[in-house]
Parts: structure tokens; sequence; C-alpha cells
């Protein structure tokens, strides 16, 4: 997967992303946890947001990740992809169904 895909790609505050530059993943992740876009927060963090509320149970989709190799990247796409289908309200296509969060590895088998 190419190092400029999107899932490999974040949001982040200019102040935040200057202190951070191009480090390592485990260097970046307390600086995410700073941001306030919640993307990029829960790269650093289990985020939620109130008490069941409709912003709340949506993150309670997104993953955690500890490393960050290209297994979490491909990850990191399922779980976008599945929050888009979700937040637009569109269907999975059937294909993409079975293969979104499925591990790579089995899905190259």
């Amino acid at each position: 997967m190419p190092i400029q895909s999107l899932p490999n790609l974040t949001l982040i505050e200019k102040s935040i992303n200057c202190s951070v530059g191009n480090d390592v993943f485990a260097a970046k992740q307390s600086a995410y946890r700073q941001s306030q876009m919640l993307l990029t927060k829960s790269l650093g963090e289990h985020v939620s947001v109130g008490l069941n509320t409709a912003i709340d149970r949506a993150v309670q989709e997104l993953e955690d990740f500890t490393t960050w190799s290209s297994h979490d990247i491909e990850r990191r796409q399922a779980m976008l992809s599945r929050l888009a289908h979700c937040v637009w309200d569109m269907p999975l296509p059937a294909k993409s169904a079975e293969q979104i969060g499925q591990d790579p590895r089995e899905r190259d088998a």
C-alpha cells in the first residue's frame, strides 16, 4: 500500500503537526491525543463523546491502533470504509462487505 494512501494519512492541527513532523507512529501517539479531530484523536486513545450519543455510538466503531504496520494501515482502510458507509447510510457492495474487516492474509489465500 502506498505511503500517501488515505488510511496512512490523518487530518491534524498545524501546531501539532509541526511538533511531530515525520516521527515514528509511537512518538506521534501522544500528540494525536491532543487533537480535536476524533479520527485523529482515536489514533492515540480510545475516544468517547458523551453517554450513548449518536457520535459516541459512531466512535465505538473506531479501532485502536498500538502499532503502525502495513497490516494496520489495511485495517484502518477497512475501518474508514465501514465508517463512511455508515455515516452516509450507504450499503456496502457485496464483495466489499465480505472483505471489509477481514484479515488481508485470509482474503488473499
